[in-house]
């Protein structure tokens, strides 16, 4: 029994010291807000639960044209909205209108998705047939795709705990087919064949071998999402087909190995990879089987893809080669925001990185 719980230990320390590897930023608070309209004809001004402007983390409310298309992006684990700041300046060079969704990184996966569903519903019901994108990186792709499910996403994580299950159930827009309008999912290095390093908090034999020790340590790890990144869970047994009105699912799978999120000084060596999930976490041939899934495989670290730091050429290559990133527009009378916000970030993507495939 003493050899079986120090095994037991030693699991759970690396199990441990791999989900904190994840760790970006601190939780947020997403602030529960109505929907709002505004008078104006050529504007709509939004309040939704959860969704913010990508630059201004604090600002609730949404002004959006209802003529241009709207890129919702959802950020990974112990991540946030910061993360999406250069790439959301990007697109609005493109015209490409980008709104951050917010979660608490241990609030369940289920209760995110129902949320974001939720806030894509009233979003394309005020802006009346809409071209929605919507982009999640890492665990935010996982929360992505189940919000974009069929209607049976009320079914899809059963709720554990009456607030669970309350938050799960409560509204008609989770067991509803979305609006009508134009969607597309892209996600990036998102763990959907479940995360490894979580595996055994899966494994029923194990927490009776360690005497629920094993348990206990899951959920004070992960929090509510302890029994939905594993291997073995539902979401990735049982995947639940995307909504009919889905039009395509582009999946960025990134070969992480050899790659560095921080060198030395002088460059010579990596103090921190930036390998997070491998391709095989990346991958579920269940997934696979929906016509409407396209896979694109490119060479980049966990964070690197997102180009935190540096230009994301790999992922604008790929967005631009499943046009899914409109053609760059001159701003008419100087700079705008977001090229100052480009400049800021120390690059801007030159035409060459558009003309390629990934």
């Amino acid at each position: 029994m003493l050899a079986s719980l120090l095994v037991c230990s030693a699991w759970l320390s690396a199990y441990a010291l791999s989900v904190f590897a994840l760790c970006g930023c601190a939780e947020v608070q997403v602030p529960r807000t109505p929907l709002r309209l505004s008078e104006r004809t050529n504007s709509v001004r939004l309040e939704l639960d959860g969704m913010g402007d990508c630059n201004t983390p604090l600002r609730a409310e949404l002004k959006l044209d209802p003529a241009l298309p709207i890129v919702v992006l959802v950020h990974g684990s112990h991540s946030s909205a910061d993360s999406f700041r250069a790439l959301a300046a990007i697109f609005a060079l493109r015209d490409q209108q980008t709104v951050c969704f917010r979660y608490p990184n241990r609030e369940s996966l289920a209760t995110s998705a129902a949320r974001l569903r939720r806030a894509v519903s009233q979003l394309a019901q005020a802006l009346r047939q809409p071209e929605i994108v919507v982009f999640g990186h890492s665990q935010g792709g996982l929360i992505a795709r189940a919000a974009l499910s069929a209607p049976e996403l009320a079914s899809y994580f059963p709720g554990r705990s009456p607030k669970t299950r309350v938050a799960t159930l409560h509204a008609d827009a989770e067991t509803r087919p979305l609006p009508l309008g134009s969607y597309r999912l892209v996600t990036v290095s998102a763990p959907f064949g479940g995360i490894r390093a979580a595996r055994k908090c899966g494994s029923i034999p194990y927490h009776i071998a360690s005497l629920g020790v094993s348990l206990v340590v899951c959920r004070a790890i992960s929090g509510a999402k302890w029994n939905e990144i594993h291997p073995r869970s539902r979401m990735v047994k049982e995947p639940h087909t995307l909504d009919p009105m889905v039009r395509e699912h582009l999946n960025i799978v990134t070969d992480e190995r050899d790659t560095c999120r921080r060198y030395s000084r002088d460059g010579t060596r990596c103090l921190q990879d930036d390998f997070v999930f491998s391709l095989a976490e990346q991958r579920n041939a269940r997934l696979a089987r929906d016509d409407r899934m396209i896979e694109n495989s490119i060479a980049a670290g966990h964070i690197e893809v997102l180009g935190v730091g540096s230009e994301p050429a790999k992922l604008l290559r790929a967005l631009q080669h499943n046009r899914l990133l409109g053609a760059r527009t001159a701003p008419a009378h100087g700079p705008t925001r977001a090229v100052e916000a480009v400049r800021k970030a120390g690059w801007m993507s030159s035409a060459r990185h558009h003309q390629r495939g990934p």
